[in-house]
């Protein structure tokens, strides 16, 4: 099995979105102005989710599987993939997904995971 990928390049966003290489940079140095990186560090796809409000499981299976044929993405393709992700799992986070939990702080994941319990404590009251 091969590395799942973490991180966006221009082409990744080119393809994504339809637009022209170009844009695609101008995107990039958007995302690294608005996240306070730097000019060559890489970008996330978390960071590129939490820039643009895109469901980062959806950006994570178009990076990492053909499923979407490297198509450029449309509002209702991506509402369908994340109302059908939602169903499957229960998941209701926006901007989270499992594989981005190595990049947590260990003081984060203990956050994380007591939010979690604290949902499911109220939904079982």
């Amino acid at each position: 099995m091969s590395k799942k990928k973490l991180f966006l390049s221009s082409t990744d966003i080119h393809q994504m979105t339809g637009l022209c290489m170009r844009s695609a940079r101008n995107m990039m140095a958007y995302i690294r102005d608005e996240r306070h990186l730097g000019k060559q560090q890489v970008i996330s796809i978390y960071d590129f989710c939490c820039c643009f409000h895109f469901p980062i499981h959806v950006v994570f299976i178009y990076i990492n599987t053909d499923l979407f044929d490297k198509n450029p993405l449309d509002e209702d393709q991506i509402r369908r993939e994340y109302q059908k992700y939602v169903l499957e799992t229960g998941d209701m986070s926006y901007l989270y997904h499992k594989d981005f939990d190595i990049f947590m702080t260990p003081k984060d994941l203990k956050l994380r995971r007591d939010l979690e319990d604290l949902d499911g404590e109220e939904l079982i009251a």
